[in-house]
């Protein structure tokens, strides 16, 4: 069984567009740490636990555009990889519904994070603040 699931992911990964998923948790993953890097090297009182995540997005030294641009990367590479994801699940049959339901909700979510990326979290600017906090939400 671990066997069978095991070629059945490399296929997947392979002959679906797996890899958008591989290079969007990347994207991500190294973003945020040199955005994190960043920030520190010129604020060192940051830390994860009193601050958000999303103010990497506007922090120094380019800390802000690694984060960003990271999170739009990743939210693009997220559309392929869920519409194959489901492509891959109608294949096997299952509960349609279901299907267009999880499609939809991968839509949003990476929708989402594509907006979390281009709208800044800006605590001053209302809008900033609602429209960035919006689309975190949804994601």
């Amino acid at each position: 069984m671990r066997r069978l699931t095991k070629n059945l992911m490399f296929n997947f990964i392979r002959d679906k567009v797996g890899y958008f998923g591989i290079i969007g948790v990347s994207a991500t993953s190294l973003s945020v740490i040199v955005a994190f890097f960043l920030y520190t090297s010129v604020n060192p009182t940051f830390n994860m636990v009193s601050n958000c995540v999303s103010d990497l997005g506007t922090g120094p030294n380019m800390s802000n555009i690694v984060y960003n641009l990271g999170a739009i990367i990743t939210g693009l590479c997220q559309i392929p990889f869920y519409l194959s994801l489901v492509a891959h699940l109608q294949n096997e049959k299952g509960n349609t519904f279901l299907i267009q339901i999880t499609k939809l909700i991968f839509m949003v979510s990476a929708i989402g994070l594509i907006l979390v990326g281009i709208i800044p979290f800006e605590r001053d600017i209302l809008i900033f603040f609602l429209g960035h906090g919006s689309a975190a939400a949804t994601h």
